[in-house]
């Protein structure tokens, strides 16, 4: 797939083994792929998708499609060409257009879409929500905040304000120290880690946080300073509401020593979707998705069940109604 600005965008599509439909036609036998529900997993900003790893047996399933891509900037997708359009939207666009790929390419059904969302990839979910809502099945939050991504981090709201004012009027100072910062932390990693364990960033073992530091190198500098700027001035909690208001599943993952995401954070997500199931991890720090993977594997394989459960309840109350049963596969198309 490729993002507005002509980035070819990297993605991989996992999909069940048996899922083969049987068809007879005029004497013909033939076997048809059957499209597959999609789970899109929406990565955190810095990284690639090595903290779902270890969640791999609670996000795949025999019933769907997993999705997984990388911003650009980021794993093996290209740097981005202008600089302009990476902004939380944008790169929310840059999800449309994979599954418009995934779709054209008739490899999923693209109208029945989960979002499972990592840090800053909650604001991506959120707003491209924001424009497809009615393709959205579930959301899921996990460890992040549906808006102002650095007031947390920054104590306090005026701070992170500077700081985001400071980072748009020189773009490319920031830009650079970010990108030594990202190779130090590739060439360093005991001191990288020694360093985020002091700051309490991150309360996991360095072993299991290595893969992090690995891509560090390959973080975009620019397209990371352009999204700490347009994430602080996101938000997305009336979408939220919205989600709130169609009764779409949602899960929203908090850790108790996450110092990404404040109480405050916390409870505005909460006075926004008070239909949402809320999971607080008291030991999980921003990385909790490796250093308390089976709590939020447990929060995800729930939030999964009650997903189907919304599901197959919306096709009885539409049947009963009209006396018509939603296919389980549209045709591939771009929407």
């Amino acid at each position: 797939a490729r993002s507005a600005d002509g980035a070819w965008l990297a993605w991989t599509l996992t999909r069940p083994v048996e899922i083969g439909v049987l068809s007879v036609t005029e004497g013909n036998t033939s076997t048809q792929t059957k499209k597959l529900p999609v789970t899109v997993l929406v990565n955190g900003l810095s990284n690639d998708a090595f903290q779902w790893e270890g969640l791999r047996d609670a996000t795949a399933a025999r019933d769907r499609a997993l999705v997984a891509w990388d911003f650009r900037g980021h794993g093996a997708s290209d740097d981005p060409k202008d600089l302009r359009t990476v902004t939380i939207s944008g790169v929310a666009d840059d999800l449309e257009q994979v599954l418009c790929d995934i779709s054209a390419r008739g490899l999923a059904d693209t109208e029945k879409v989960t979002l499972v969302a990592y840090s800053m990839g909650c604001q991506v979910a959120l707003e491209w929500c924001r424009a497809h809502a009615r393709y959205a099945r579930g959301v899921a939050l996990v460890l992040g905040t549906p808006r102002r991504s650095m007031d947390s981090a920054c104590f306090f709201p005026i701070l992170a304000d500077a700081l985001a004012r400071a980072m748009g009027a020189f773009p490319g100072i920031f830009a650079r120290v970010w990108g030594m910062l990202f190779t130090l932390m590739h060439y360093f990693p005991r001191i990288a880690h020694f360093c985020a364990r002091a700051l309490g960033i991150v309360r996991v073992t360095r072993a299991e946080f290595a893969p992090f530091y690995a891509h560090a190198r390959r973080a975009h500098g620019g397209a990371h300073v352009a999204m700490l700027v347009s994430g602080q001035t996101h938000a997305a909690l009336d979408v939220l509401a919205l989600l709130d208001r169609r009764e779409v599943p949602t899960l929203v993952v908090s850790g108790g020593k996450d110092v990404a995401v404040n109480r405050a954070a916390s409870r505005a997500t909460q006075q926004a979707a008070p239909r949402a199931r809320y999971v607080h991890i008291p030991n999980a720090c921003h990385a909790g998705m490796v250093g308390e993977r089976d709590a939020v594997a447990a929060a995800l394989a729930e939030f999964f069940r009650l997903e189907r459960e919304t599901a197959e309840f919306n096709a009885r109350r539409l049947l009963e109604a009209t006396g018509m049963r939603s296919s389980p596969g549209s045709p591939a198309k771009i929407r």
